[in-house]
């Protein structure tokens, strides 16, 4: 195949190398040098975002995928599987060439500074994106479809926006903490409770900036009278929960509580006891971290299993809210 596709004959080829195995090796050296003017290069040459040129060399490899009807893949990939054991020069030469891409990739994880959190191991994400694209590569090549390698590389994209998350509202995180505590006299007032009572939290990345995600959430999901006092009415499967603001910051925050259940409602006092904080904030990247705080859970077994209940209703509001800005769902996290 290589001397038909080089026009050659056959007898030319031993004139140049030794043997096949020669062959190989240059190939496999020529790839290092390749990789920057035919890969990178361009590629940092088509944004200058550090984390977004992450995103430029998976569609780069996608658009070779796209080109080849899914054949091929990527030659390094492919050989890592191919050359056997008994080839210890060329396995080493593969190695070396997964090691040049993954410091490329590293040293843009580094340029991206303070956009990750502190404690990000840039090194092992450099080799974990590389694992994305080869093991994406992979499957699309097996399944003769491209859609194996695009969910490989969602998954990448909602981790590398999760990071990114944690990242940038570290002070906004204390304030939501801060504000959860600044609001537990008033709802302990409202509801009767004698003391702070458990409370957990669900958390997601929505695809849209805070401002469309709470007209959103008020409008199509909450129905919100907005305003202190205020009534929003919460859809939870086929019942409607009548909830009252406490407090409210557009576009960051809304604490209410739960003023009135239908009569078809599960638990009948568990839920007097409740309240909950939404709170809102950039991601950074166009994206929302929504954390959705509920709490005065208490150890009664109605109130167990209305957290449980509740758990299960936050996760799915998320995904709707996911849902409603057309991105797959973002992973929903509940503490």
């Amino acid at each position: 195949m290589i001397v038909r596709e080089a026009g050659v004959n056959p007898g030319s080829l031993y004139h140049f190398f030794e043997s096949k195995d020669q062959l190989l090796v240059q190939v496999l050296e020529f790839a290092l040098e390749y990789l920057v003017p035919a890969v990178m290069a361009p590629v940092e040459k088509s944004t200058a975002d550090p984390i977004e040129r992450v995103f430029a060399l998976m569609a780069h490899y996608r658009r070779g995928m796209e080109k080849y009807g899914c054949r091929l893949g990527c030659p390094i990939g492919n050989l890592a599987l191919e050359v056997s054991d008994g080839y210890p020069r060329a396995r080493q030469l593969v190695h070396e060439n997964f090691e040049n891409w993954a410091r490329h990739v590293e040293r843009w994880l580094v340029d991206a500074g303070g956009r990750l959190p502190a404690d990000t191991d840039r090194p092992r994400l450099a080799r974990f994106i590389l694992t994305v694209m080869e093991g994406g590569l992979m499957q699309a090549r097996a399944s003769n479809s491209l859609r194996p390698f695009d969910e490989c590389v969602a998954v990448l994209r909602d981790h590398i926006e999760l990071l990114l998350a944690r990242a940038k509202p570290r002070r906004g995180r204390k304030e939501v903490a801060m504000l959860e505590l600044l609001l537990l006299p008033l709802a302990l007032t409202s509801s009767g409770i004698a003391g702070p009572a458990p409370s957990f939290a669900s958390e997601g990345v929505v695809a849209a900036a805070p401002g469309e995600v709470w007209k959103a959430w008020t409008t199509s999901e909450g129905e919100a009278d907005l305003r202190l006092g205020g009534l929003i009415h919460l859809r939870l499967g086929d019942m409607v929960l009548e909830n009252r603001i406490l407090a409210f910051e557009a576009p960051r925050m809304m604490a209410f509580r739960i003023e009135r259940a239908p009569e078809r409602f599960p638990f009948k006092a568990a839920w007097k006891n409740t309240w909950t904080v939404v709170t809102m904030w950039e991601t950074g990247d166009g994206g929302t971290h929504v954390r959705i705080a509920s709490m005065g859970f208490g150890s009664d077994a109605e109130s167990v299993a209305m957290r449980r209940y509740f758990e299960q209703g936050n996760a799915i509001a998320l995904r709707k809210l996911q849902a409603h800005f057309r991105r797959a769902a973002r992973p929903v996290r509940i503490v």
